[in-house]
């Protein structure tokens, strides 16, 4: 199993135990996504399948758990830890913290043979969010430094999502963006003089944007369970993509989970 899939499961299972303490906390389950539960605690288990932007891999297929927790300051949505500072009816600015799981070592895949490690980090920051006309609409700012000096870069992302109800049946499209800084690029992404080969040559990041559109299912049979099913395509941008170490121009990824309230 890739060292990236390890990592992700081993963060996955630490987050879903801390979620169990008495400060439990909640809301999704990856970056910048809208509250889509019924407030309180909920706890689920998904499957996850993702494409990686590496060249050697094709896709990453995990089970991760699906928690949410939408009452207090104090919140967890997916692999997002965050408080809020502000919340009026419309407006939000909360405080976030996330893993940024990407990474790669000389181990993973021929491709990286003779680099060094890249390692994976803890992102944090901060994020503004509206909603419009009760709840049917909304949009969320939010930019994120590394708080481990690793990649030693920024992202900053922006969502925006309509949402529409059909009895027990929730929709939520969205589209966004998402930028990386040329340090998070170059650390993830780039191929150092001393790292280069003549089918790898040498590389420097440049800040590069993705966009992405995600369409988002959830059932909600009762009170109590409620089934997920979310589907993404991301675009690359061209720091990105440029580089040797990476073979796609674009990723889909798709999520399905059962969830419980409580």
């Amino acid at each position: 199993m890739p060292q990236i899939r390890r990592c992700a499961i081993r963060i996955a299972i630490a987050l879903l135990a801390l979620c169990m303490l008495p400060a439990a906390q909640s809301s999704e389950i990856q970056n910048h996504l809208p509250n889509i539960g019924p407030p309180g605690f909920s706890l689920g288990a998904g499957f996850l399948s993702q494409q990686l932007p590496y060249a050697g891999y094709s896709r990453a297929n995990l089970f991760v758990p699906l928690v949410f927790y939408n009452r207090g300051r104090l919140f967890l949505s997916g692999l997002t830890a965050g408080y809020s500072l502000v919340s009026h009816p419309g407006l939000e600015i909360n405080l976030l913290a996330e893993p940024e799981l990407l990474h790669h070592s000389a181990s993973d895949s021929t491709e990286f043979a003779g680099m060094a490690n890249r390692l994976p980090s803890l992102m944090g920051g901060g994020e503004i969010a509206w909603t419009f006309d009760h709840g049917t609409g909304g949009a969320r700012v939010s930019v994120l430094t590394d708080l481990l000096g690793r990649n030693r870069g920024q992202l900053a992302n922006l969502l925006v999502y309509a949402a529409a109800r059909r009895r027990a049946l929730l929709i939520i499209p969205a589209v966004g963006l998402t930028w990386q800084s040329r340090n998070f690029v170059d650390y993830y992404y780039g191929v150092s003089p001393g790292e280069a080969l003549g089918a790898r040559p040498a590389y420097t990041g440049q800040a590069s944007f993705i966009a992405f559109a995600r369409l988002t299912f959830l059932w909600q049979f009762n009170r109590r369970w409620s089934l997920l099913l979310r589907q993404q395509s991301d675009i690359l941008g061209s720091g990105i993509k440029d580089s040797p170490l990476v073979n796609r121009s674009g990723l889909a990824s798709y999520l399905l989970g059962l969830s419980y309230h409580f």
